[in-house]
């Protein structure tokens, strides 16, 4: 009987702290997710009920203790990413902790609640079932009971994964299934997603979604086609140079400190290149390699998947496929290990030709995670000397801008920054992004010198925002800047023309899936395939989707508002008016919300289903044999 009130009481308590977890994070409680949450710890609770006395008491505290720290695991997480672990960061831990910095950053005492009951546990039922013997009783009652549970789960969660197959697009998202069917079914869900992923079961769309997706593609090539202007072709068959900046946010520019310009180098090329002020990032769990993809793809980074290990043999439609088409040569550089997020797999996905990674430069100056950026330009400015054929395409992504910002003590220039930032991250963060300014003059100043400077379309923008929690409104208070809800997901973008032509700032809101169809333009390209971004030289985006990893699905900004999906509810969300910031009812959201969360399905859609041109024609060929 003790080991029968230690098996409810667990269930009890596990049920409990799932119901918190949800209301702590915003969540709405009901029955139907409460019920869901219980079915799942029947099923894997159920197996206790084989165990007798010591095992069964020891099995029970390792459940309740695993499935506690699971919960801790879920709202840490959250706490940082505004999202619960999917299943591909269990795989990337090492590399999320690189990117974040520490596990310390994550940690919140106050969730210890979660694991309070394990010593009142203790404390109950150590001594009548120490006591008793170690003991595996089966009976016909016992796993009929078990069955029983276990066939309840599986057609449970056979009903869940086929009704989200028939709902609206909209409504697929990841918090829509944890508001609906409870945190468990959207672990449960996203592992049976990400193992037909792997297995290549989760490629199949069905004839309705890819008609979908021809009508969204048909009308964004109908959309960038429509209109031309003296920039169109302005960079015809000149080498496109792209530099990603590492951590980078947008307020470093035209930023002065105690009399000290941040970044004075780059505020000079600002004068000389389309400026794009209010760009954003749009990054998933796959961090900087996200911002990479969606900059060279067009599509958006998925919230449960690492783009760049999951779906690597796909046959992506990418910024250097397109390219080569026209003949140019491919190339990236970076000074990490190649292996890292699996960039050297997923490139060739991408149809680049040469990867230059950490294993190809000589470490001789070494700054946080590895070469120092300034040794990297040079290093790669050689590499492109020696071994890139014009005209070429070259991706540059720096390093040393990565947390912690710390510079060596015989790098540091010992800026003075003012008191108020004396001994803060803050302080080393401001001269880790001079020095990388530094890092940017001698860049170009090296392109200069290889006759690339004026040859070649520059790409300068910032990959993500720095990894501190409410960074954004303690810089900008500190800073004296003027806060405002969307500071941190704001990263630059800038593109210089030769001899710096048309330069000029674009304040339209933008995102990195916009990039490609802008370099396009630009190089005159006529009928690019699949792209889900906006030519932002002529047309602003209908909407800015923001990184769906640090706000839940649906979160966006456009030319009228700004809408923070921060209660997974449209009606209970955060619409913000703009430019005012003025607080509305949710609803005058709605029809920009529907066509972000449709947008971003559909990217879902295209890279699971490793959509293509040929199969979006083969499809409609289709459709038409059958009119």
């Amino acid at each position: 009987m003790p080991g029968l009130w230690l098996i409810l009481l667990t269930l009890l308590s596990l049920n409990i702290k799932f119901a918190v977890c949800s209301l702590t994070v915003g969540f709405s409680l009901s029955f139907i997710p409460l019920f869901f949450n219980f079915i799942f710890l029947c099923f894997d609770i159920s197996l206790l009920l084989f165990f007798e006395g010591q095992l069964l008491f020891w099995a029970t505290i390792i459940l309740n203790f695993f499935f506690s720290l699971f919960v801790f695991g879920d709202l840490e997480f959250f706490n940082y990413f505004n999202h619960f672990i999917p299943t591909c960061s269990h795989r990337h831990i090492k590399e999320l902790f690189d990117s974040i910095g520490s596990l310390k950053k994550l940690f919140n005492l106050l969730y210890l609640f979660y694991f309070i009951d394990l010593p009142i546990l203790f404390f109950i039922f150590y001594r009548p079932l120490h006591r008793a013997s170690r003991k595996i009783s089966i009976s016909i009652r016992k796993v009929l009971s078990v069955v029983t549970i276990w066939i309840v789960m599986i057609i449970l969660i056979i009903y869940q994964y086929h009704h989200l197959k028939t709902l609206p697009i909209s409504q697929r998202s990841d918090s829509e299934i944890v508001e609906n069917n409870g945190i468990l079914s959207y672990h449960a869900l996203d592992y049976i997603n990400y193992i037909r992923a792997q297995s290549g079961l989760g490629q199949t769309v069905s004839d309705q979604d890819l008609n979908l997706i021809g009508n969204v593609l048909r009308e964004k090539r109908e959309q960038y086609r429509s209109r031309r202007d003296e920039l169109f072709g302005i960079a015809r068959g000149m080498n496109v140079i792209i530099v990603l900046l590492e951590s980078f946010e947008n307020f470093n520019l035209n930023t002065v400190i105690n009399g000290r310009e941040i970044t004075p180098h780059l505020n000079k090329l600002l004068k000389e290149s389309l400026y794009f002020s209010n760009f954003f990032t749009q990054i998933g769990p796959g961090s900087t390699s996200d911002s990479e993809f969606a900059v060279n793809t067009s599509l958006y980074p998925m919230i449960s998947s690492v783009i760049y290990s999951d779906y690597y043999k796909n046959d992506f439609s990418s910024l250097p496929r397109i390219l080569k088409k026209s003949g140019y040569h491919t190339y990236v550089f970076h000074g990490n290990r190649g292996q890292f997020w699996n960039r050297g797999q997923m490139y060739q996905a991408q149809g680049i030709e040469r990867f230059f990674s950490g294993e190809d430069f000589s470490i001789d100056e070494v700054i946080g995670m590895g070469l120092s950026d300034k040794s990297f330009f040079r290093q790669s400015l050689e590499k492109t000397g020696q071994f890139a054929q014009q005209p070429f395409y070259g991706f540059y992504i720096t390093l040393s801008t990565h947390y912690p910002f710390k510079l060596p003590a015989s790098l540091d220039p010992h800026l003075d920054w003012g008191g108020k930032f004396a001994s803060t991250t803050l302080w080393n963060y401001f001269t880790i992004i001079h020095y990388e300014d530094e890092a940017v003059a001698e860049f170009l100043e090296g392109l200069r010198k290889l006759n690339l400077l004026d040859n070649s379309l520059i790409v300068f923008y910032g990959d993500h925002h720095i990894y501190l929690r409410n960074s954004a409104k303690k810089i900008t208070q500190d800073l004296g800047l003027p806060y405002h809800l969307m500071i941190k997901s704001k990263v630059p973008l800038i593109i210089r023309l030769p001899h710096g032509k048309f330069a000029r700032e674009i304040t339209s809101p933008c995102g990195q899936v916009d990039v490609l169809p802008t370099i396009l333009y630009l190089l005159g390209v006529e009928n690019p395939d699949i792209f889900l971004g906006t030519n932002v030289l002529l047309q602003q985006p209908d909407f800015v989707a923001l990184s769906r990893f640090f706000q839940p699905d649906g979160s966006f900004v456009s030319a009228k508002h700004l809408y923070l999906n921060t209660r997974r509810k449209l009606v209970s969300g955060e619409c913000y008016t703009l430019p005012d910031f003025k607080l509305v009812d949710g609803k005058e959201c709605l029809p920009e919300y529907r066509k972000v969360e449709e947008t971003l399905q559909i990217s879902d859609l295209i890279i699971r289903g490793n959509i293509n041109s040929a199969k979006l024609k083969a499809t409609a060929q289709s459709g038409k044999s059958n009119q």
